[in-house]
């Protein structure tokens, strides 16, 4: 340690390191901070599953649960009064409240479909199913999920969806654009002429 008669002998700068200290510190970090990759901070979950009849899929947990938990099953209506031999007995999506499904917009195919629809008159509890149908469920969290039906009568009891679900509660259902930080010196380096 320095004593004050040795402190005055010193040039005035070398005397007030301390006191710079942390403003440096302050832009080291900085500086580290910006040389980290950016990350998006929530994720979008990319699956596919097979919902039987009874039990309901979990778009948050990503597995079947029964109700009163779950997001999305199915049923089948019998609506040919009995009349088996028909075999016209339409099947639909029902939600558990307060999860809801809406149809895509028109025009829109799952790799189209970017954003969930704002339009809460567009989303109910319950929607026909159809094979290749795309919708678009918000779940039980307030989340937004796109799902298309792969397969409506390949499974015996069952139907096959691709689905992604967005964990944030943002009405994005597309991965993010990959952002890389570039340095002033790396857009100078580009131009530069040899």
């Amino acid at each position: 340690m320095l004593s004050t008669s040795d402190r005055r002998r010193l040039p005035t700068g070398e005397t007030q390191w301390h006191r710079r200290l942390p403003a440096f510190l302050v832009l080291l970090s900085v500086v580290l901070l910006a040389s980290l990759p950016v990350r998006a901070f929530a994720e979008l979950r990319i699956g596919t599953a097979l919902i039987p009849a009874g039990p309901l899929w979990d778009f948050s947990d990503s597995l079947l649960v029964f109700p009163p938990n779950g997001d999305l099953g199915w049923i089948i209506v019998l609506a040919n009064d009995g009349d088996w031999s028909s075999k016209q007995f339409p099947e639909f999506w029902v939600t558990n409240s307060p999860a809801v499904i809406a149809f895509a917009p028109q025009d829109s195919t799952y790799e189209e479909l970017t954003t969930a629809p704002s339009d809460s008159s567009q989303y109910s509890s319950i929607r026909a199913l159809f094979d290749g149908g795309v919708y678009v469920v918000r779940t039980q969290e307030m989340h937004y999920a796109k799902l298309r039906v792969t397969c409506l009568a390949c499974v015996p009891g069952g139907v096959l969806i691709e689905y992604a679900y967005q964990d944030d509660g943002s009405r994005i259902l597309v991965s993010p654009v990959p952002v890389r930080r570039i340095t002033w010196g790396q857009v100078k380096s580009l131009y530069k002429t040899r």
